[in-house]
Order: structure tokens, then sequence, then C-alpha cells
């Protein structure tokens, strides 16, 4: 929750860090902290969304071919990091460049006919909804709910609309998808957003989810492969032995029950924020139980351990962090 001059703001990434760790999301979202990249992440799923935005542009043409577009974001990002003094001694970025261009090849051949029966109604699309909320002792409390929809489609024969929700994963697991608050987060706030831009008519409501699964995996060179990526004997014939599916498109259809649900999930953890923010609610760490599961991975980590020990902690975050605006690419004027 970000404040753009009287605008409150809310978006999917900071509920996510907040229900994980409060502590975490004190020193990120309230004292604006974030680490020193030492060694530049490649932004991998970024440039496949990038690549995958431009592929699927309003209408019923497709766009640049993904895969070569990935290669010249791809070789832009790190031309500007070389520049910068960043080395890639171990190969990993050269090694992702060439998984990135596989995996778009590989897509398009596998779903480049299906999907002309698609009309893309939005690629990339920021939605900003005005919310508010009756917080005891403060009153009417207003704040506006923002994310991006990776596409907006609709199917030419029967005319359904629906959210496509592209993922770039180690492995695809869809046991959790009816769940999935950023989704459902955009199954609730999206369409009035939409439907207020004229993309879509005021009666009409999105029908699912499409989540399209792309996994990180590329085609071991030894072996042949058919266009669903099963690995072939030398006969020609399908191998038994196959690796997991390298793509995988799977629907989820909600309701209004959904929508009821996650709007009243996301009034109270707002308020939570804004109680705490207040100082009349405490924030608190959350290593999670059996071998601290919520402390992997945390950007914090360290200084979070000195600050547990109560050794100088501040002095880690004067020396290897800097500040940021989480807000940067959602703040819109005051008039929306």
């Amino acid at each position: 929750m970000s404040s753009n001059g009287t605008n409150l703001l809310l978006r999917n990434s900071e509920r996510t860090t907040f229900k994980r760790c409060r502590q975490q999301w004190h020193w990120s979202f309230n004292d604006l902290l974030k680490p020193v990249e030492t060694a530049p992440a490649l932004k991998f799923g970024d440039l496949v969304h990038q690549a995958l935005a431009l592929y699927y542009k309003p209408g019923i043409k497709r766009g640049p071919v993904p895969s070569e577009t990935f290669y010249k974001l791809f070789n832009k990002q790190y031309s500007s990091e070389y520049a910068e003094g960043f080395r890639d001694e171990d190969g990993d970025w050269h090694e992702a460049g060439h998984l990135g261009v596989s995996m778009l090849e590989r897509y398009v051949e596998l779903y480049g006919v299906e999907d002309e029966q698609y009309r893309v109604l939005s690629s990339e699309q920021i939605f900003f909804v005005p919310l508010k909320v009756e917080i005891p002792g403060h009153g009417l409390v207003r704040f506006r709910f923002v994310g991006t929809l990776d596409g907006v489609w609709q199917n030419r024969r029967n005319k359904d609309v629906f959210f496509a929700e592209h993922k770039t994963t180690k492995a695809i697991a869809t046991d959790a998808l009816q769940m999935d608050e950023q989704a459902g987060s955009y199954w609730t706030y999206a369409p009035k957003w939409l439907r207020r831009q004229g993309i879509l008519k005021p009666s009409q409501m999105p029908t699912h989810i499409l989540y399209n699964f792309l996994r990180k995996w590329a085609p071991d060179p030894a072996y042949r492969y058919d266009a669903l990526g099963r690995k072939l004997n030398k006969d020609g014939s399908v191998s038994k032995q196959q690796a997991a599916p390298a793509f995988k498109r799977w629907p989820v259809y909600r309701d209004l029950a959904d929508r009821v649900n996650m709007h009243q999930r996301v009034l109270d953890e707002f308020t939570d924020m804004y109680l705490i923010r207040a100082g009349e609610r405490a924030y608190y760490k959350n290593p999670g139980p059996l071998f601290m599961p919520n402390c992997r991975g945390c950007p914090f980590r360290d200084p979070c351990e000195l600050h547990e020990t109560g050794n100088d902690y501040q002095s880690m975050f004067d020396a290897a962090y800097v500040t940021w605006q989480p807000y940067a690419a959602h703040e819109l004027p005051e008039r929306f």
C-alpha cells in the first residue's frame, strides 16, 4: 500500500509479502528498501512476457515472432549490463538466452494454429480500480487496487471473453489455481476497469481464466522430438520415457462468490496494513514452521538475522540496500 499524493495504492505483490512476513513487508513497503544488485539478475520471465505481449497484439493477426523478440530484448539487456561492468563468467545468461528462444519457437509451433480462434482485446493491460473501506477510528478510507492483465482474449466462435495468464515456471502445477490470489483479484476487479475503458461491453463478463504455462526446458540435442515436445525413438515412434510437459493450458472457472470473498479479503488486508502504519497494530516476523520456509530467498535475511540477535543490522542496510518506489509503474493521475 503506497501513497501517490492522496491516493493509496495496493497490488498483489504487496499483499503476498504482507501475508508471508510482516517484517519483510515493513522493510520493503514502508522503509522502501531493497538490496543493491551486485550481480544483475536476468529477468527471464519478464522478457518472455514482453515477447508474448507484442505477439498477442490486439486483433486477430499476430505480432512479431516471440522468439525473435525475446532474442532482441535479451541482447539489449545483456549489452546494457555488460556496459555497466557485468561479466557472465559462468555462462548462465548465455544459456538462458538459448533457452528463451527455444521455448518460444516451440510455443508458436504448438499453439500457432489453435490461437487463430482467438481475438486479442488487450495485452499487458494495467487496471486501476477505486475501493473504499470503513476503518474504526479513521472513518471511510479510499484506496485503489492496481494490477496488470497479461491478456484479454475472446473466442471468435462462441464470443466468450476470458483472461490469459502467462506463467514461466520450472515445474507446471495446477492443483492450487482455484485459490490463486493474483488471478482471483484480476477476476474480481479488472472487469470494471475494462468496461470503463470500452474494452468490454457494459454487460460483458469474463467466463474463465486461462493459465498459459511455459516450462523452462529445452530439448536435448541428442534426441528427436515431435511438435508436442515428446521425445522420439530412432524409428520415429514416441518414447516411453518422457520429460514433464513443456507447455500446458489450464482453464479455471470462477463465479460471483469468488469475487465476494476476494473483495472482503482485500479490504481486511488493507485495514491491517493501514492500522499498522497508524501505529495501532503490530508487524512481526514470520519465519514459518519447519526450517523457516518463509526466510528462503528473502532479500532481508542477513540483516534480519542481525536484528534478531540484537546486532547492528542498520549498518548492513546502509551499506547494501537502496530505496525504491514499488508503485512507480502504477501511479496514475488523480482523475483516475
